[in-house]
């Protein structure tokens, strides 16, 4: 289906890939809350299973709009879907996940009264009753957020125009493409949140990144690039290391966190018989923490003898 380019105050883009058995309460949880100045973009990257056919039935709302293309990854499909229309604002609502009754006029009220760029709220994982997200009083974040991630992904809300001043999603980053984004958004505006439990993502769902050891420590890489590439930026260097054309570049970052988390999930990764990740990370070990190497061997029997008893 072709994307319509009619204006909307707010577009909501939510991104799908073989999700199937999720589409429908997910997707409701949206529909009740549109109104006609709301567009819904549901992307479809390419499933192969039953997902397509479910988004599909949504099509009967004349505010949600189905983008059926071939698998391209997360990233290039989301902004796809919006650089497609125009709207003053942009909403994201992961693949699977809730948002609750009102949230989106609540976050549009606080957007435009306090004039921020950035809008969160409380959410909570599906397992859990615990909530998360910081009380956030329209205050600038451009140095916040380096010791925290204000926010998680779906649960946000932000202004179009700010997107497009900083230039976006960007590509390079497979993983932490919203804490780049955050990053970036927090040198131009003000960060808000609405203090109140708006959202609840879904966990364990079977291709979550915190589901697989390697994505996770992949992720914890490209989060801690896009930390230095905002901290240059906050100091006023002028040299920008995505004009490197390689992953290589994710090693201008600091890595000290990274070489404890590869070294406590190889362990990890041991312990559970899981030897395709403990490959992975045994050569990321190799290669973050040289001074290790001579001694890797006896290092590896004493840990491995420990965990299995």
């Amino acid at each position: 289906m072709t994307i319509l380019k009619r204006k909307a105050k707010l577009q909501i883009v939510s991104v799908w890939y073989n999700r199937e058995n999720y589409v429908a309460e997910s997707i409701s949880s949206v529909v009740e809350q549109l109104t006609t100045d709301m567009i819904l973009t549901l992307v479809d990257d390419g499933s192969t299973d039953g997902t397509l056919a479910e988004l599909q039935k949504f099509s009967k709302y004349s505010n949600v709009e189905i983008v059926d293309k071939p698998n391209s990854g997360f990233v290039t499909s989301i902004k796809l879907a919006i650089s497609a229309r125009d709207s003053n604002y942009i909403a994201i609502h992961g693949a699977g996940d809730i948002s609750l009754p009102n949230r989106f006029n609540l976050q549009l009220e606080l957007l435009e009264s306090t004039k921020s760029v950035v809008c969160g709220c409380r959410f909570n994982n599906s397992n859990s009753t615990k909530l998360y997200g910081k009380k956030i009083a329209n205050v600038n974040y451009s140095k916040k957020i380096i010791k925290s991630n204000p926010f998680s992904h779906g649960e946000v809300m932000f202004c179009r125009d700010a997107y497009n001043q900083v230039g976006g999603y960007r590509t390079f980053f497979k993983y932490a493409q919203d804490r780049d984004l955050w990053c970036r958004l927090s040198t131009v505006g003000n960060f808000v949140s609405v203090d109140k439990h708006l959202y609840t993502r879904s966990a364990n769902m079977e291709n979550n990144v915190s589901n697989d050891v390697i994505k996770i420590i992949e992720q914890r890489y490209y989060s801690s690039f896009a930390l230095y590439l905002h901290k240059v930026a906050i100091s006023n260097e002028c040299y920008d290391y995505l004009d490197i054309d390689s992953v290589d570049a994710l090693m201008f970052s600091s890595r000290g966190d990274i070489r404890r988390e590869l070294i406590k999930h190889y362990f990890i990764s041991i312990k559970n018989n899981k030897l395709a990740p403990s490959i992975f990370l045994l050569r990321q070990i190799k290669k973050e923490c040289p001074f290790y190497q001579a001694s890797f061997i006896s290092i590896f029997h004493y840990f491995v003898s420990r965990l299995i008893k």
